[in-house]
């Protein structure tokens, strides 16, 4: 059998594997599993963030890389904050 060892380097021994064999064999007993969240979270409330494609000319795509870049943001977060303050100087 091939010598392997765990993360702190100790080897593996054939008892351990026949241990764990039969752990997985009893589906874990004891166990707690969680299913992971799939997708990226919602923005606001529940549920999915409607998406919207916006098409920019290249230099308003460049200046909205630039300013995300120097605030440590994303281009979406940039784009969602420039709408907000648009809408809300509307209101």
């Amino acid at each position: 059998m091939t010598k392997f060892k765990d993360r702190s380097g100790r080897p593996i021994t054939d008892e351990q594997v026949a241990s764990w064999a039969r752990q997985a064999e009893d589906g874990f007993p004891g166990a707690r599993f969680t299913n992971p969240p799939v997708g990226r979270p919602p923005l606001g409330g529940r549920g999915p963030s409607p998406a919207r494609s916006v098409r920019l000319p290249p230099s308003m795509d460049r200046a909205v890389v630039a300013l995300a870049q120097a605030e440590g943001a994303t281009p979406s977060a940039v784009i969602r904050e420039a709408v907000a303050e648009y809408l809300f100087s509307r209101a």
